[in-house]
């Protein structure tokens, strides 16, 4: 993995965590969907940015290496780890919703 590589990654799941969480483009799924959960985990798992840069992360860096094809398995957890801390800590820096 290059730095480039790691870059794209973090910046990847940035964006796509910010399109499910915040984006006004999803706001009518979103809704809907958050109208039906019940207040749990899994509301906590779409709400909370933290939670859900895990898991967008660990898809990020599963279509990265699937792509590259390298065999570094710890890479990959290292550049889900990475993924998930800074887009964490881009979203919480960020202003509420647009």
């Amino acid at each position: 993995m290059t730095p480039v590589d790691l870059v794209l990654i973090v910046a990847a799941t940035w964006r796509l965590v910010r399109l499910i969480q915040r984006d006004s483009i999803l706001d009518v799924p979103r809704d809907w969907l958050y109208d039906r959960l019940p207040d749990g985990k899994l509301t906590t798992l779409l709400m909370c940015p933290w939670c859900l840069s895990v898991w967008v992360g660990t898809g990020v860096v599963a279509s990265w290496a699937v792509t590259v094809g390298d065999d570094s398995w710890w890479r990959y957890a290292a550049a889900v780890a990475t993924a998930s801390a800074v887009t964490g800590h881009l979203l919480a820096a960020e202003p509420g919703d647009d």
